[in-house]
């Protein structure tokens, strides 16, 4: 029986295919940001992606729930941006989305409103087709948002991995109860990781990972198509060379940029159509 780990690097079609069966990679459709790395990650799994608010992973009454939160934060945010009527729903958005200054470091594992709205939506029965899903089959979970692996741990089960696609993250990403939870983050960055702390989750279970690019953008391990494209972008917008004299140390490893290049910087083009007289 070949073992492989469902979160490194796929380099043949032999880990593919051990690979395939163990992961479901599950994202939803509530910002591009969410979507790419989940596609990217698929991609390397050679699995398609599950969306949390679409069967097999959500039943009639499930689908429903995804339906009316979707349509109320929709509706909020477009209404929020309205004179007069605007800024009362502005400030419960900005309840729901705020992410509190980091320093001074303190515990902010309060559960805030949106963690309670999630964990009594978890009761009801949202995310129980979900883990019945994953069980069936004995996947892991891989999801690039949050409520799929909060919903996931709030039914028992124990095989949940959160990509953190965010620069900085809501309190709403850890369950209410962080520190018995068995979600295992993947943080793009050491804030993140920091941000993930405050919110009471466990060291344990915060690995930094950065961010999951698709190898057409880094080249594999030794970031051979990552290296092609940044050096010579960064002597076209560093002409004078600060940047690169202030992060010199940080450069080394990437690889020697060039002084100069010939390839001038792109320019953005507007085309206007000319409208015939009528």
């Amino acid at each position: 029986m070949v073992h492989v780990n469902p979160l490194s690097p796929v380099s043949s079609a032999a880990t593919r295919a051990a690979l395939a069966p163990q992961v479901a990679v599950v994202a939803i459709e509530m910002g591009y940001g969410h979507l790419r790395p989940a596609r990217s990650l698929a991609r390397e799994l050679n699995v398609e992606i599950l969306h949390t608010d679409r069967p097999p992973l959500a039943d009639a009454e499930e689908q429903r729930r995804w339906a009316a939160t979707r349509r109320f934060y929709e509706s909020v945010s477009r209404v929020s941006g309205i004179p007069w009527l605007g800024p009362p729903l502005r400030g419960l958005l900005n309840s729901i989305t705020d992410i509190p200054n980091l320093y001074p470091f303190r515990d902010l594992s309060g559960a805030t409103f949106g963690v309670k709205v999630l964990e009594r939506s978890a009761r009801q029965g949202l995310g129980r087709s979900i883990v019945s899903y994953l069980r069936a089959r004995e996947l892991a979970l891989l999801t690039t948002f949050y409520s799929p692996a909060v919903l996931a741990d709030y039914h028992g089960y124990d095989r949940i991995f959160c990509v953190v696609t965010d620069s900085d993250v809501n309190r709403v990403w850890a369950p209410i109860r962080p520190k018995i939870s068995k979600i295992r983050y993947l943080a793009p960055s050491g804030r993140v990781v920091r941000r993930l702390q405050a919110y009471g989750v466990p060291e344990s279970q915060i690995e930094l990972t950065g961010f999951p690019l698709p190898h057409s953008l880094v080249g594999g391990p030794e970031a051979t198509v990552l290296r092609k494209n940044l050096l010579p972008r960064l002597a076209r917008l560093d002409p004078t060379q600060a940047f690169r004299q202030a992060f010199a140390a940080d450069l080394e490893h990437v690889g020697k940029c060039p002084r100069r290049t010939n390839r001038h910087t792109s320019c953005l083009r507007w085309v206007v159509r000319a409208r015939k007289p009528s």
